[in-house]
């Protein structure tokens, strides 16, 4: 130990001095490389071979180097073989072996989550049945759609070639608890292919609605928006609450406050039907657990798919036809109601297994019981029911002209379609709605009037449908099953105070209950102040019920309702509005609060000024306290004349004008920018078909592919956001397939990954590609992308602020900032943005570049509650519009021509110059015979040139091939440095030069050019001593004399040293190489350190720290970098 050698040294000599220095170094740098580990996890050997039947792979999963002990795996889907990866990993893998055995994929789980969803369908435990899924032993054809570079996000690639796997291996039915917000409800390539995947090859597509409730349209995609799925909602029981969830509170059956809810933005009811969102169920062996409880609507979902695998299987063992049309009809005319949540959150209800077998299995059937029926809206949208939601939609009687078609299972044949002839009677559930009673139905497409009476209805939210029978069951039977349902959702809002102030009065809440407000939004608002209070009621002066008219539900089984309200309660507040073409996201805020009686919450969000406003109160499922409320919410309006704001850096500043609309408020703008945005286009692009088995579903189209390569410098490590704002943020409702972009570094590296919703990137310094894939089967439409537009946003560092002016004479002048004013309602009040000087005289941008910020016009006040600025400020920019020269001033004065040449001479120089450019061609070739043939002729016309010289140095000291011929390195190094005068160069810079003259200019570059060249012949030479000693070099070329060798390098070194610092990064690899020929391995170490965090990917540093920790007898630590190398540095020849 360090202190054990001081004390066997207590007064060191300079050389025990330099030794404790360097023990205490490597003590430094051994604690630093603790602090900094980074286990790079496994790294395998793995072997794939054709055994003259199919491929297979060997995985050494043991890491010994032994593949003899190794199971031999194919592609799962021929064998349903797996691996287990060892030493206690319990973790299982498959292979898929693709483009003829250039690739291996090794195939794991991306989480627990899909393994417990496959148990809720079709777990099985023949001596537990109590643990068996909902359709015990149901066969899984397991298809990975979640990218583990993603996060486990979903691609649309994946989900496509999920779907073609599907088909190809006969699945009766899909369960998909993935899902996404989406910006327009059933549409989009992968929509379609959801679609086609259903219609035509008669498989039942199961899908969660999504987690993204309590608020109404927070359905995802595709579960709660495409018609050809089942969309599913979470409910929760009172057994479900008490086995999985362990709460001690008796409560109802509900719904799990998290589960979304519809209708989607074109009028569909989003929830198909309602289904156990809980289980305890298996999860795979790597997370050490039998099984976990998991929550969501990704356990509801499985549970229905679970229903529709036993009535399939019912149907089939009686060989009776179905459709997953007919499965969702019976599914849903059968399912049971559940009182306590509305029909947003569970579409038709709880799905009853038996009672939809028996709806399924009835006599007599009708031929069009399996077919698809849609049912349309045709206001030039076609959309799927009715939604009148925005103020202006209920003014007054709406009427609507909609359509239904019917379509025949794929095979039909025309006599069925033919026979088809039935008279409909149309109903409704609720008197504000009307339709005429009879619709003839025949194949094709029938057309009916709805009307709708908006006008009768109290704030709120109104739901009713317009249900289609069979007229002769209608009339007989009390139990006829509708074959088609058109939703109507309308939702009439209440308006705010002229102060924009709406007071609500009280309301309770119990477990699981939501209270609903809807608001107009008055015109030109740009942000809303939401109170909660909790208020104290005594039992005897609490209201009985709720303002939806539900009985107040009891919270507790031992107490009465008052001693129930003391405990604290755990809310949701949910915000929405609606904005044409984007999800329920793009308007969305959500807070999650815990309260106690007498506690109030406040916050404030941005609102459009637009249209309605949800503002859903609930209280979580499992809160069981019985609480009264009183919410306030106060709308403000500083509305700017330009949303969005920007001008050139060229122009002095921007106009711009901001109006008071709802109440008193405070202008007192504050601008800043913090982005940098650098375009880019492609510097390549290609079109190709997809490859592999997977690319294409039957009978389809192909998939193509468009490949578009970026070239990014990063200047220094930091972050970036990689954005394409053509077609980012689409999955679903993109007319494309699947966005997937891949960075790799300059060793090859890749190191980051991302697709159509862009996060930023930590990157390390240096230069990198970004190669983006977009997938499709419109080769065309491919075709016209391959210029698309890359936009690279980088933070600017150092915040920029743009100081806002009462008048452009002002700024110019620079008078004082614009004060902080009082506007009344209506009032207009215009200032001026003025450029910052930091964007006109900076050179760090270049043309077109763009700087990003924001713009809030409110000024923050403490003294009231709520924000007094727009919390979501408003974007603003600038674009760079011309490069800025650097500050140096460039000479304009020639530089001397020297005396006069005569003609032969100027000949003699042109062919000079010529021959002299030839040896740098055949430099460049590698011809070393015909450069030396050259570089001789040149030599004997002028002895000692230098260029010639560098040359030949330069040619011999290639990367690729100085170790073929050391020696002649080194004493290339020595011809090189025998014709530079070092002590006149010395002399010349042991002043300082401030050349004025021509004169002085040429001679000062010309000492500089000689200094340079000393300088990098120097560190050549050393570098070539240096490797004479490589264990590779030695066993070719053993060295004769250790000694010479070594007083060669040292005297190298010490010239090197006279001329720069060589623990500069240039040089730092030599002094490293002196440093370990002393054996200070921590000295060598620490400068590696010093630069590695900051430098470009380098192979030779990462290598070289790698034989410290070799040298320093670090074995933990030199196993680990030497797999770090490996991976870091794919492309290099590992020595």
């Amino acid at each position: 130990s360090i202190a054990a050698w001081e004390r066997t040294h207590p007064r060191p000599n300079e050389e025990q001095r330099e030794h404790g220095e360097e023990l205490r170094t490597r003590l430094a740098q051994l604690e630093f490389a603790h602090d900094h580990f980074d286990d790079p996890g496994p790294l395998l050997d793995c072997v794939a071979f054709h055994d003259g039947a199919r491929w297979r792979a060997a995985i050494d999963t043991d890491e010994d180097g032994d593949l003899r002990d190794e199971k031999l795996l194919t592609n799962f889907r021929a064998e349903r073989q797996y691996g287990t990866f060892a030493n206690g990993a319990a973790l299982n893998f498959a292979i898929n072996i693709e483009e003829s055995g250039e690739r291996l994929s090794i195939v794991v789980d991306s989480g627990e989550h899909g393994t417990h969803v496959a148990s809720i369908i079709a777990g099985f435990h023949a001596d537990s049945p109590q643990r068996n899924g909902v359709a015990p032993g149901a066969r899984i054809v397991s298809v990975k759609i979640g990218d583990p570079r993603l996060g486990s996000m979903e691609t649309a690639e994946s989900i496509a070639r999920g779907l073609a796997a599907a088909v190809r291996n006969h699945c009766d039915a899909i369960n998909m608890s993935y899902g996404e917000p989406t910006h327009s409800p059933n549409r989009g390539w992968l929509t379609e292919l959801i679609t086609e995947t259903v219609d035509k090859h008669n498989i039942a597509f199961v899908a969660s609605a999504g987690n993204s409730g309590p608020a109404l349209s927070t359905v995802g995609s595709p579960g709660g928006t495409t018609s050809a799925v089942i969309g599913v909602g979470a409910y929760v029981s009172p057994a479900m609450m008490a086995a999985e969830h362990a709460i001690r509170t008796k409560l109802p059956e509900m719904a799990y406050t998290f589960t979304s809810l519809g209708p989607t933005w074109d009028g569909d009811l989003g929830v198909d039907l309602f289904a156990p969102g809980g289980a305890v169920a298996a999860v795979p062996r790597w997370t050490e657990q039998r099984s976990m409880q998991m929550s969501g609507t990704s356990m509801a979902s499985p549970n229905a798919c679970g229903a529709v695998a036993l009535l399939i299987s019912g149907l089939k063992q009686q060989a009776r036809p179905w459709s997953p049309y007919a499965l969702r009809r019976a599914m849903q005319n059968t399912a049971r109601p559940v009182s306590a949540a509305g029909p947003f959150a569970q579409g038709a209800g709880l799905v009853q297994v038996d009672r939809a077998f028996d709806e399924l299995t009835r006599e007599p059937r009708r031929i069009e019981d399996t077919w698809k029926t849609e049912v349309r809206v045709q206001d030039g949208r076609n959309e799927r029911g009715i939604y009148l939601r925005e103020p202006h939609e209920t003014l007054s009687v709406r009427s609507f002209r909609c359509s239904v078609r019917l379509t025949a299972p794929h095979g039909t044949d025309n006599a069925s379609k033919s026979n088809l002839d039935h008279l409909l009677h149309l109903t409704t559930t609720q008197s504000w709605v009307e339709v005429s009673p009879h619709l003839p139905l025949t194949y094709g497409t029938h057309r009916f009037q709805v009307e709708v009476d908006p006008t009768r209805l109290e704030p709120g939210v109104h739901f009713a449908e317009v249900l289609a029978h069979d007229d002769v069951e209608f009339h007989q039977d009390d139990h006829a099953r509708p074959l088609f349902r058109l939703p109507v959702t309308v939702i009439a809002p209440e308006q705010p105070t002229h102060a924009g102030r709406v007071a609500r009065a009280s309301f309770s809440l119990t477990a699981g209950q939501a209270n609903r407000q809807f608001i107009a939004v008055p015109r030109g608002a740009t942000w809303v102040d939401v109170r909660l209070r909790r208020e104290s009621v005594p039992a005897a002066d609490k209201p009985p019920t709720n303002q939806r008219g539900n009985e107040a539900r009891k919270a507790s089984t031992n107490g009465d309702l008052a001693a129930s309200d003391k405990g604290p309660a755990s809310l949701v507040l949910h915000a929405v509005e609606r904005r044409d073409g984007r999800s329920f996201e793009a308007r969305e805020w959500k807070r999650y609060a815990t309260l106690s009686p007498g506690e109030s919450f406040v916050d404030s969000f941005a609102v459009d000024g637009r249209g309605t406003l949800e503002l859903c109160i609930a209280q979580n499922w499992s809160s069981a306290p019985s609480t009264h409320w009183k919410c306030e919410l106060h709308f403000h309006g500083l509305e700017p004349a330009d949303r969005e704001i920007g001008w050139s850096s060229d122009e002095p500043g921007k106009w711009q004008e901001v109006t008071a609309t709802v109440s008193r408020e405070t202008l007192a703008p504050a601008a800043s920018l913090a982005t940098h945005r650098h375009r880019l286009r492609p510097s390549k692009s290609s079109v190709e078909p997809v490859s592999g088995l997977d690319a294409t579903m039957p009978d389809t189209k192909p998939l193509y592919e468009l490949q578009l390569d970026y070239a990014i410098d990063q200047a220094n490590a930091g972050t970036a956001t990689f954005r394409f704002p053509a077609i980012d943020e689409l999955l679903y409702e993109s007319a494309l397939g699947s966005t997937f972009w891949t960075l790799t570094d300059q060793a090859g590296r890749e190191v980051a990954h991302d697709d159509a919703w862009p996060d930023a990137k930590r990157l390390d310094k240096g230069s990198h590609s970004l190669r983006m894939r977009v997938v499709s089967t419109d080769a065309k439409r491919l075709e016209a992308m391959r210029d698309l537009e890359l936009c690279v946003d980088r933070p600017i560092g150092r915040t920029i602020s743009i100081t806002a002016y009462s008048d452009r004479l002002s700024a110019s002048r620079g008078d004082a900032a614009l004060r902080a004013e009082s506007l009344e309602i209506g009032q207009q009040r215009g200032f001026f943005l003025a450029t910052p000087n930091a964007v006109r005289s900076s050179t760090e941008w270049s043309a077109g570049d763009e700087l990003l910020g924001e713009i809030r016009y409110g000024k923050s006040d403490s003294s009231r509650f709520g924000s007094q600025h727009r919390p979501e400020a408003y974007p603003l920019r600038i674009t760079i519009s011309s490069a800025k020269n650097a500050a140096s001033e460039r000479s304009t004065t020639s530089k001397p021509t020297g005396a006069k040449k005569s003609p032969k001479q100027q000949l003699d120089d042109a062919v000079f110059d010529a021959k002299l450019q030839v040896l740098e061609a055949r430099a460049a070739a590698r011809d070393e015979r015909g450069f030396e043939q050259i570089a001789a002729e040149l030599l004997e016309q002028r002895p000692g040139h230098l260029p010639v010289l560098i040359s030949r140095l330069k040619l011999l000291d290639d990367e690729q091939h100085r170790k073929q011929h050391l020696p002649r390195v080194v004493e290339a190094a020595d011809a090189v440095l025998k014709q530079i005068n070092t002590r006149q160069l010395a002399q010349y810079f042991g002043v300082r030069h401030d050349p004025e003259s021509a004169a002085e200019r040429e001679k000062h570059e010309s000492m500089t050019e000689q200094r340079a060249t000393l300088i990098d012949t120097l560190y050549r030479k050393g570098r070539a001593l240096g490797y004479m000693e490589l264990p590779d070099v030695v066993a070719k070329h053993p060295i004769r004399d250790q000694a010479a060798l070594d007083a060669a390098f040292e005297a190298n070194f010490r010239e090197l040293a006279q001329w720069v610092d060589t623990t500069e990064q240039q040089y730092v690899l030599l002094h490293i190489r002196a440093e370990r020929r002393q054996q200070r391995y921590g000295e060598a170490l620490a400068l590696l350190n010093r630069y590695l965090p900051h430098s470009a990917p380098n192979y030779w540093y990462y290598k070289k720290r790698r034989d410290l920790y070799e040298q320093l007898g670090w074995e933990h630590l030199h196993a680990a970098e030497s797999r770090w190398l490996v991976i870091r540095f794919p492309n290099a020849k590992q020595p």
